[in-house]
């Protein structure tokens, strides 16, 4: 049989080759598709290269319209209970687009470096929505409160510090004493409902008494 003419702007593997353009090797590995080298390249560009900085590098958005220095006791708390467990948000210039308050309680917590992710391919619209969006995510989503007040309770049960998740003491004791609450069942709760009569000790009269 003879051999396939694949002609002059076909490759053999089957990749169009337009005159002037030298394909991607990574692409063409294995017999892989452009689109899979593609999608190969935008994985690498979504990794999260995070860095870890001097915390005097960073810089707060002189216009950032949060208030949370009433908050940095809390926060420096959680620094000293769990180190950082995401990065601060910045551009290149070490400008904050997201953590202002983790800056605060990482410096009263006495952490000298933290860990940042460089947000320079963003626009400065981009930089302004994210940093807005990044605060007003916190109110998207609803606690189930059943479930809440049951992981309350398995943490107080281990002797944790509720103040560390967040909750200060009054929350807390509204939410254990919602599981503390046992309702009756419907046999019952006719007679929980019946108005006691009352007797007066002078005149002998039964009456009920108002709501």
């Amino acid at each position: 049989m003879p051999p396939r003419d694949y002609g002059p702007d076909r490759r053999p593997d089957g990749f169009s080759i337009r005159p002037g353009i030298t394909p991607n090797p990574r692409a063409l590995q294995g017999g892989g598709s452009i689109a899979q080298g593609r999608s190969m390249k935008q994985q690498e560009q979504n990794r999260l290269p995070v860095e870890w900085w001097p915390l005097a590098k960073l810089k707060p958005y002189e216009n950032n319209p949060r208030i949370n220095d009433h908050a940095v006791g809390q926060m420096a708390g959680l620094i000293r209970e769990f180190g950082f467990r995401r990065p601060f948000l910045v551009r290149g210039d070490g400008q904050i687009i997201d953590g202002h308050l983790m800056l605060k309680g990482a410096l009263r917590a006495g952490k000298k470096e933290g860990p940042v992710l460089v947000c320079d391919d963003l626009s400065e619209a981009q930089i302004k929505a994210l940093r807005l969006a990044m605060n007003k995510s916190s109110e998207w989503a609803q606690w189930d409160e059943e479930k809440l007040a049951q992981e309350m309770e398995e943490l107080l049960a281990e002797g944790f510090d509720a103040r560390l998740a967040g909750f200060d003491q009054a929350e807390v004791d509204e939410l254990t004493a919602a599981l503390d609450f046992n309702p009756v069942n419907q046999d019952e709760q006719p007679r929980l409902d019946k108005k006691r009569e009352i007797t007066c000790p002078e005149c002998g009269a039964v009456f009920e008494p108002k709501d």
